[in-house]
């Protein structure tokens, strides 16, 4: 993935985020805006803007009952963070392990390492996980450590559950609720990356790019037939998930498919005194508007209201 920035990008409550959350605040009623929005509440809808002009903020993706909005009365708050899309680059690294029970220490060294697969699974109270594949050219071990070779501190923050640390799954622009609770949700980016040999070489000379691939799987209770009708229509949706801290600086990382074509999925009926489950799989394609499969936002801070 590479970094891209983008001049017209935003999103209220994190969601289509290209770098930036919005925060809009009605301070009075009015069905223009936020159709369930209160006096003084936050309003909580998914539009994503698509252009910024003198004193006017035009969406390309609104929810239900949205409308020009002359916007009178209202606070607007924007939050910068993180961006990143898909692109062409290969970036790589070279990873050090050490053996410190070793005398000398040893130092070993994996060159030209290209992130190859990326692996997130979010389950029923669980703690949030992710995996990492990559591809690499050699590896090297010695008791002389690299020049410039540091080590980073461990992070501070705990881990992320699945229980108080999921801000939100949201499914074809909306959070996915009841009466379809989400019981498991998984996605796996693959660079489809190749180690290329040669005669004469251990390891490998270079990494080959490949095609760039996701899929994933939303399992969900079967309360009803939505999104089991978006799989049988073949119907173009969008997804997204959003993990983060709820204490502190509330960081939040956010991963946004703004494109997904569901590929199976039937409901699960196992017998009496059992709930019924629809099990969605997914293949993300590239947005034609946005011009990317995948974005990922990282805030290192979001406003708790």
């Amino acid at each position: 993935m590479v970094a891209r920035p983008r001049s017209a990008s935003s999103s209220i409550c994190a969601t289509r985020a290209r770098g930036l959350t919005m925060d809009v605040r009605s301070r009075a009623r009015s069905p223009s805006r936020c159709a369930k929005a209160k006096s003084r509440r936050p309003c909580t809808a998914t539009p994503s803007l698509s252009t910024v002009g003198p004193h006017q903020l035009s969406f390309d993706v609104v929810p239900a009952g949205w409308a020009a909005d002359a916007g009178t009365g209202v606070a607007l708050r924007v939050f910068a963070g993180d961006f990143l899309v898909n692109g062409t680059t290969i970036h790589s690294s070279t990873i050090e392990r050490q053996y410190l029970d070793h005398s000398p220490v040893n130092y070993e060294y994996f060159t030209g390492q290209a992130l190859n697969v990326l692996a997130v699974d979010v389950k029923q109270g669980a703690i949030a996980t992710y995996t990492k594949t990559y591809v690499g050219k050699s590896a090297t071990i010695t008791p002389v450590r690299a020049a410039g070779a540091t080590d980073i501190p461990a992070p501070a923050f705990g881990v992320l559950n699945t229980t108080s640390n999921v801000g939100r799954i949201g499914f074809n622009g909306s959070a996915v609720t009841g009466p379809n609770f989400v019981l498991a949700a998984s996605f796996n980016i693959n660079n489809n990356y190749r180690a290329q040999k040669s005669v004469g070489v251990l390891g490998a000379v270079g990494v080959g790019n490949g095609q760039f691939t996701i899929t994933g799987q939303l399992q969900t209770y079967f309360g009803d037939a939505t999104i089991y009708n978006q799989i049988l229509n073949n119907t173009l949706v969008s997804y997204d998930m959003r993990l983060g801290r709820a204490d502190g600086n509330r960081e939040t990382l956010l991963f946004d498919f703004p494109a997904i074509k569901l590929s199976s999925g039937s409901p699960s009926v196992g017998g009496n005194n059992q709930d019924v489950m629809i099990q969605a799989g997914f293949t993300a394609i590239r947005h034609v508007a946005l011009g990317y499969t995948v974005s990922v936002g990282r805030f290192w801070y979001l406003p708790t209201s």
